[in-house]
């Protein structure tokens, strides 16, 4: 009979962009919450407008197909030696499943989750205690468990999140009004006549009626 839980052996991913990242807090508020903490890796497999030397992409592709050899070496041991990853439930998508979401389009992606928060570095191994300095939309490369598990009738292999580091700052992904403070501001020069605090109101006239409706 073959085992129901296999874990396998520890395995790093190659450059990819962070998302939906929960990683210095568990997540738990919205439709999704399950108490842990998680993210997505996006993967640019395809895109060489991202890179400036193609080597790198292929470092990228050849890192998520290790990936894959991980996932499956372990969900063989647990289901059986002639096992195919499209035969279970696996934690391999593609970014055309995100409607919506920029930011995967012709990406490949994957979840990883643990009940363990990670331990988070930057690139020369300081430690990132601060959320404003790692954030969704920036570069990473993580540490991972590839793991089997039953829920009843399915079978499935994903992985562990383990700990993290950061390669680059990227654009933000997610909350905020988007864009930069330079696409909505014009320069301006300060006057001291203009450091009083009543200046920016001078040209506001009364409303009668007293109620703008807020």
């Amino acid at each position: 009979m073959p085992a129901k839980g296999v874990t396998g052996d520890k395995i790093v991913t190659p450059r990819a962009r962070l998302s939906f990242a929960h990683i210095f807090r568990p997540d738990t508020q919205g439709q999704y919450a399950d108490g842990k903490y998680k993210c997505d890796l996006l993967f640019n497999e395809t895109d060489d407008t991202e890179y400036q030397y193609g080597e790198l992409k292929e470092k990228v592709k050849q890192g998520v197909t290790r990936l894959k050899r991980s996932a499956l070496k372990t969900a063989r041991e647990a289901f059986g030696k002639e096992l195919k990853l499209s035969d279970i439930t696996h934690p391999f998508r593609v970014g055309d499943e995100k409607d919506g979401q920029e930011a995967y389009e012709g990406m490949s992606f994957i979840t990883a989750r643990s009940k363990y928060k990670p331990d988070i570095a930057d690139e020369k191994l300081n430690r990132i205690a601060d959320e404003a300095d790692l954030k969704s939309g920036d570069y990473v490369r993580v540490s991972l468990v590839p793991f089997t598990y039953v829920q009843g009738k399915k079978r499935g292999v994903s992985f562990r999140l383990g700990n993290i580091q950061r390669l680059a700052v990227g654009e933000a992904l997610g909350g905020g009004s988007g864009g930069s403070a330079e696409a909505d501001f014009d320069e301006v020069t300060v006057t001291a006549s203009e450091l009083d605090e009543t200046a920016a109101f001078d040209d506001v006239t009364d409303d009668s009626d007293g109620d703008i409706g807020l």
